[in-house]
């Protein structure tokens, strides 16, 4: 045989190659969405823009949110100053009962009165904390890094709670959704 006649055997793999037509698309995308209403006042990305996990994309004027938000926090003050006026009393009216000055029915209002005044600090509280929730909300940020793959607001306008601002996209793991034949199934593993 000449050496031309003769083919070296060598181990090579073989692939099956499927061809597939479908899309491609992030795992992770959302549309983020405003948490509280207003107007818009800044927004600071656009279109196409690489933004990171908390970046503050939309600011909505936060003038009424702040207001209000002052306005809990001196209800705040003035119910904890009518606590500490009700424990005052209550301390004092348990002084003028143990000399028998005093009814238990007195002293049992005088100690009701601590307990409303407890319960209206604690509402207090709550209500500061959600008017401190909603003044932050104000400030839109980026539930995870990405790409901005579209802008829905500029500013201007007025939204809604619940109103669509941007699209977010993470393009760094994506997936193809595609149909195959039935009979190219088990031919299909992930990797391949």
């Amino acid at each position: 045989f000449s050496p031309g006649d003769v083919a070296q055997l060598e181990p090579q793999s073989l692939g099956l190659t499927i061809p597939v037509s479908g899309s491609v698309r992030p795992v992770l995308q959302a549309m983020v969405k405003s948490k509280v209403g207003g107007e818009i006042s800044q927004v600071h990305v656009k279109e196409g823009e690489r933004v990171a996990a908390g970046q503050v994309l939309v600011t909505i004027d936060a003038n009424d949110l702040r207001a209000r938000h002052d306005s809990q926090q001196a209800m705040l003050a003035e119910t904890r100053a009518r606590l500490d006026l009700a424990r005052k009393n209550e301390q004092n009216n348990r002084q003028l009962l143990s000399r028998n000055f005093i009814s238990q029915a007195a002293f049992d209002n005088a100690a009701s009165s601590v307990a409303v005044a407890e319960a209206n600090v604690q509402s207090a509280v709550s209500q500061a904390a959600i008017t401190q929730r909603a003044l932050n909300d104000a400030q839109i940020r980026a539930p995870f890094s990405g790409i901005i793959a579209k802008r829905a607001v500029n500013v201007g306008e007025k939204i809604t709670p619940d109103s669509p601002v941007v699209i977010l996209v993470d393009l760094s793991r994506m997936e193809l959704e595609a149909p195959i034949p039935v009979s190219d199934i088990p031919s299909v593993r992930v990797g391949r």
